[in-house]
């Protein structure tokens, strides 16, 4: 895998990624909620970060406000992004970036040798246009 930049350009200075833990699962559905039509429950979150050895998890604050989160899992030598979100109020900020590169770097210190990424079909700009020059494979609709 190709490696990517530690900080995204114009990434706010304030904002900081550290792993999940069960206690932000509250906050991570607050936002799960607002950005998502058919949002992931408790009980699957709490199900991926039992899963320590094949999953891994960030949230991103700024300042103490839980404002993004994001995912992957591995398995064997390929890897997923399951999911990433950022509040409403804190989208356009490279926040998301800064969450899919912490990731990616997360899987180049496994076995990892390919990253998958789905996103629905009115995020691709937002997801590939401003990172790469190559267009994704396919998307959902």
């Amino acid at each position: 895998m190709a490696r990517a930049p530690a900080e995204p350009p114009g990434a706010p200075a304030q904002m900081s990624l550290t792993p999940m833990r069960r206690r932000h699962v509250r906050d991570v559905l607050a936002i799960e909620r607002v950005v998502y039509p058919r949002p992931w429950s408790a009980a699957l979150f709490f199900s991926e970060l039992a899963q320590r050895t094949s999953r891994h998890y960030l949230v991103a604050h700024h300042g103490r406000t839980l404002v993004g989160y994001g995912g992957f899992m591995a398995h064997l030598d390929e890897g997923h992004i399951t999911t990433i979100a950022v509040h409403p109020d804190f989208q356009h900020r490279k926040i998301g970036s800064r969450i899919l590169l912490a990731l990616v770097e997360e899987a180049r210190r496994r076995p990892v040798r390919s990253l998958a990424l789905e996103v629905r079909s009115d995020s691709v700009r937002s997801a590939y246009g401003r990172t790469t020059t190559r267009k994704p494979a396919r998307t959902r609709s």
